[in-house]
Formats: C-alpha cells, structure tokens, sequence
C-alpha cells in the first residue's frame, strides 16, 4: 500500500564577568569595574572583554550572581557553565539588556549550560546564535524568567534550531518568555521529568512550543501565534534518556493563526507538521487539553498523529526498537473553544503530511461539509490489546460546528489503483463522526509541581 499521498500533487549558560578582586565601595550602578561585592558580578558595557566572560563563568562560587547592566553585549564565541549550584544570570530587564550572538564563529549554541542546580536565567535578550540560544543539558532546577530569546531575521532554516533548549532535566519552569524565529522550535523542552511552561508567548517558529519525552508537563497561559505549529506534544523513537513521553497537560492557553510555511531544515521531524496547525500531538500516553482558545488556524484545530502513521507516509522512518509506543494513548480534548472565522482557507506550501491533510480538507470534509478545515483530526489508528481497544481519545464540549474526522488510515485504499488523487481520496472511507468518542472517563492529568527557583 502506497501511502506517499499527494506529495508534488497539490499546489547558555552564564551570563557574568568576574575581575581579579578589588575594594572598590562605589555603587555598583555607576562603577566601571566589573566586581562590586564578593558574590555579585556586575558588568557593564564601558568595562565589557568578552574574553574575560568565559574565566569568570569557570570560577564563579555556588551561589553568584551575574548580571549584565543595560546595553548589547557582542559575542564571537559560545560560552559555557558547567558544574555549578544556585547561578543567577541576568540582565537590567529583556528591552534593555541583549546578549547578542550574530557574530559568533565558534560553539554550537550561544550559552550551554551543563550539570547545573538550581540556574536562574533572567531579565535579559539573547539573540542570534547560529545555533541554539540557550541549551541546558543534564541539569535540576533550571528557571528562564522574564526574558526573550529570539532570532531577529527573516523566519528561516538558516536560524538556529532553538531559541530555549532545556533537555534531559529535571524541573524545568519557564515564566514569561518570549521566542521568535526558531527554525525548529522557539521553546522545546525534551526528556525532562517536571515542567511547566506558563505566561509565555512564542511566534514565527516552526514549532511555538514543543513538548518531547517528558514526564508530568503543564503547558498554560501562554500564546501561541503565527507559527507553523502552536504547540506540539511528541514522543518520538531511539532517545536515551525518556522513551516515552507521558502525562502532558495543555490548557488556558491561547492558540492562533498558526499559518506559517514550514521552514524547517529537510529531514527535521517537526518538518512533517502541517502548516495551519494549532495543537499536535505525536505518539503521547496520556494529554489532556482543555481550556483553550484555538482560533483561525487553517488547516487543523487539534491533530492525533501517531508514529505508525509517520511511518506510513515516509517508510524510511520505520523503528523496529521494542523500547517505544508508537501510538497515542489516553488523549482527552475538551472544554476548548475552537473557532475557525469565514474566510480561512488552507497554506497550501506543505509538507507531505501537511499536503495529505490538505487533500482531506478539500475532497473530503468540503463536499460534506462546505467548509475546508477539520477542526480535529485523527489519524485513526486504535490501539488494541487482543480485541479490546486501549485508545480512550475522548473528546467532548468544544464549541459549535466543529469539525471531526477520523482518517482510519490502516483503511486507506492503494493510491496505485486510483488515476488521480481526488479518486483516490474519495474512495477512502473516512468518518465524521465524533459519537464514538464523545464519552465519559477521559483521561484527567494531575498538577505538576517542579521544584525551581522563581525569582
């Protein structure tokens, strides 16, 4: 079975400076000396030496506090921390103090930070990192507080993949970030065990905000807009540290026109996310997502994709590993308010996934309906163990005129044996009806607490 559908068919880590000590008692707003009390490092742009940054981030104590005064500080290289407890990097607030990393030459992020506890990022802009702009890896406790991190061009697949990049954690908050211009995603946090992304906003990113492999998430009050993808939630195969993504909530958040062109780097998961999308999730046990403002994103509302189905369409993606759940489990999307405005109609610059959900807009759930976007999609594949279906995708009281489809992918006939694709599409027996899963006992995710430190 043939299912490469429609392709081609349808047009870090710290931020301070410490000087050799000295006894100077002046105010350390007015001092041009980098080093005002045995703790507190204090830098400003008269007494700026980029290469005196990195030593001070190596022998910096447990404990110290670096802070950037307002102005733009220019970097060639990355900078790193590593093996430190209790840091505070930060800045005299995101519109006044900006790391910038246009000129970088070497280093694979802006600021990595490795083996850390109890980091506190604040009060500052990082910016244009060829790569990353803030990577904290194998660290607990990890804050970003008040800031941004952002890629100022053009949205493209030469910016960096991440502009924050929490990975393999534990306790991970962010509060109050702002992201743009990711060519992956503006926010990812991925294998980290307790997180809560609220009060942020993410924009002109491929993903806004992605959650991938973790364990116990709360993703709330934030704003998601103009991406390609607004919020995604992804298990994906063959990672070290969390196998499996589990237990994720989605909710109060607001979810709009993500209608962006897909302008990820080739061969990046996140590029097979359909342009228009609002909520995604990938192979995840246990999502709920309620509470939420989905508006005006053209292609789909909230999209149930399973890794089988991934391999499905690109058969180069077959994992064969018996260490990772191919399918979604437990899902429960309710009590949204999922609007799409009149006038929306489909970007038609997608990836293969995006051109075969685009293909269902318009030869499926247009004739049925004469509306060309299905608010939420499902792959179809269920979940079974022996003849009982484990599946549980619940979905109840998410507005008016809202739009199911079921694509019962593993019913999908051979393309091969069609002329065209509108044939082949309109043999495919695909369901509208919501019925099935509009039942009671969806699943009910707990709160997640994360132990970090927010001021």
């Amino acid at each position: 079975m043939n299912y490469n559908l429609l392709k081609g068919t349808i047009g870090a880590v710290a931020l301070a400076v410490a000087f050799s000590a000295c006894n100077n008692e002046e105010d350390p707003g007015t001092s041009k000396n980098a080093h005002f009390t045995e703790k507190h490092h204090y830098f400003t742009t008269e007494s700026f030496n980029a290469n005196e940054v990195q030593t001070a981030m190596i022998e910096m104590e447990d404990g110290d506090t670096l802070h950037f005064a307002e102005g733009t500080y220019e970097f060639t290289t990355s900078l790193s921390i590593q093996d430190k407890k209790n840091i505070t990097l930060m800045g005299d607030g995101s519109t006044k103090t900006v790391l910038s990393f246009s000129g970088q030459s070497a280093g694979a992020q802006g600021i990595l930070a490795t083996h850390t506890d109890g980091i506190l990022f604040k009060d500052f802009t990082i910016q244009d990192s060829p790569g990353d702009n803030i990577k904290v890896k194998d660290s607990n406790g990890v804050t970003f507080l008040n800031m941004e991190a952002v890629y100022t061009g053009e949205a493209s697949e030469d910016n960096g993949a991440y502009a924050v990049y929490p990975v393999a954690c534990k306790n991970v908050l962010l509060d109050g970030v702002y992201v743009r211009g990711a060519s992956d995603a503006g926010i990812y946090v991925g294998q980290t065990e307790n997180v809560i992304v609220k009060n942020c906003i993410a924009e002109e990113n491929v993903a806004g905000i992605e959650i991938e492999n973790c364990m116990y998430a709360d993703v709330f009050s934030n704003t998601a807009k103009n991406n390609t993808g607004g919020i995604l939630v992804f298990s994906l195969p063959g990672l070290e540290v969390i196998k499996n993504g589990m237990h994720t909530r989605v909710f109060n958040n607001t979810i709009e026109n993500n209608n962006h062109n897909n302008f990820a780097p080739a061969g990046n998961i996140v590029g097979n996310v359909p342009a228009g999308t609002g909520i995604m999730t990938l192979a995840y046990q246990g999502v709920e997502i309620f509470g939420n403002t989905i508006k005006n994103n053209n292609m789909t509302s909230v999209a149930i994709f399973s890794w089988a189905a991934l391999e499905a369409l690109d058969p180069s993606r077959l994992y064969e590993g018996d260490d990772y759940f191919k399918l979604n489990m437990d899902i429960n999307i309710h009590n949204n308010q999922i609007i799409t405005e009149d006038g929306q109609f489909p970007n038609l610059t997608q990836s293969a996934i995006g051109e075969l959900v685009l293909g269902i807009n318009l030869y499926k759930v247009f004739p049925e309906f004469n509306k060309s976007i299905s608010h939420i999609l499902f792959d179809g594949i269920p979940l079974y163990v022996g003849e009982q279906d484990l599946t549980n995708l619940t979905i109840n009281n998410n507005g008016d005129g809202v739009i199911f489809t079921n694509m019962n992918v593993i019913q999908a006939p051979n393309q091969e044996d069609y002329a065209d694709d509108q044939a082949f599409l309109e043999a495919w027996q695909m369901s509208f009806d919501v019925s099935p899963f509009a039942i009671e006992g969806g699943y009910v995710g707990s709160e997640v607490t994360v132990s970090a430190r927010a001021e």
